[in-house]
């Protein structure tokens, strides 16, 4: 494995095209980047993904379907992960249709590729999709890639790892305010305490 942060440079920093071998291996260093991190943090479920039309501000979440799951091991919807809302299509008719999920998942620690197969109600209102069946599999890069393009993959990680990256942030400062409060009343209490030993 190249070193994590001097293969990028190495491949970005020059003014030729990258070959696919080299895309791929940028994206496989990606995952591996983000492998040792996501143990730390706490990722969605895949049936918890608002990827479906309909419902409250225009999307609802798998689980709200309850559809059937086709996937190895104890893969499912619960499956945590960092997940990318790929295209959908539907058929000639519009009344059937798909949509392709993919990730990262913590466990296993993998590529993933879900196809969401739904079924249309137009008479609904935002033409309202319902989950029928969920296809999960673990995949390797090369799959990823060949669905949707490299530097889609690498921009798409980024944006979800900064997502949860703010997010510890934001929960880091509203610690640290915490702590700031609680040892002001401490402090305060300890004045108090003081005043009143000493009167």
């Amino acid at each position: 494995m190249p070193s994590l942060f001097t293969y990028g440079a190495d491949v970005i920093l020059r003014s030729t095209p990258l070959s696919a071998a080299e895309w791929l291996e940028l994206v496989n260093v990606r995952r591996y980047m983000l492998s040792t991190q996501l143990f730390s943090y706490t990722l969605p479920e895949l049936g918890d993904c608002h990827m479906l039309r309909g419902g409250p501000g225009g999307w609802h979440i798998i689980n709200q379907d309850q559809p059937e799951v086709d996937a190895p091991g104890n893969l499912g919807l619960k499956t945590q992960g960092l997940w990318v809302y790929g295209p959908s299509s539907t058929d000639a008719d519009n009344r059937y249709g798909h949509r392709l999920v993919w990730g990262l998942a913590r466990k296993p620690d993998s590529w993933m590729i879900a196809k969401i197969d739904f079924r249309l109600q137009p008479e609904r209102e935002n033409h309202y999709e319902v989950a029928t069946l969920v296809t999960l599999k673990p995949v390797e890069a090369q799959e990823v890639i060949e669905a949707v393009e490299p530097h889609e993959v690498l921009s798409e990680l980024h944006s979800q790892f900064a997502r949860l990256v703010d997010r510890r942030r934001h929960m880091v400062k509203q610690s640290n305010d915490l702590l700031e409060a609680f040892a002001a009343q401490d402090e305060a209490l300890r004045l108090i305490s003081r005043s009143t030993s000493q009167g």
